[in-house]
């Protein structure tokens, strides 16, 4: 038998009083459980790669925006 492990994420404001933003998104990812070592030894490859550290977490806000960590992939115009 397989087991999956899920994984959620969500951004945006849950509150319908909000406008700061129209939207909230939920997102999943389902994993394998035997595959979830060899995807964090991976992310972590990345991480390495870019910071020289495993000590950042991957969040979409700041991916999307490319703040705080993520600052380093903005474009040079």
């Amino acid at each position: 038998m397989k087991f999956f492990q899920l994984f959620i994420d969500e951004t945006g404001h849950a509150e319908p009083s909000n406008r700061q933003s129209g939207l909230y998104i939920t997102c999943g990812c389902s994993v394998q459980k035997d595959h979830k070592e060899r995807l964090k030894l991976k992310a972590d490859e990345i991480k390495k790669k870019y910071w020289g550290t495993t000590n950042v977490v991957f969040h979409s806000a700041g991916l999307n925006r490319n703040a705080d960590e993520f600052a380093i992939f903005r474009r040079s115009e």
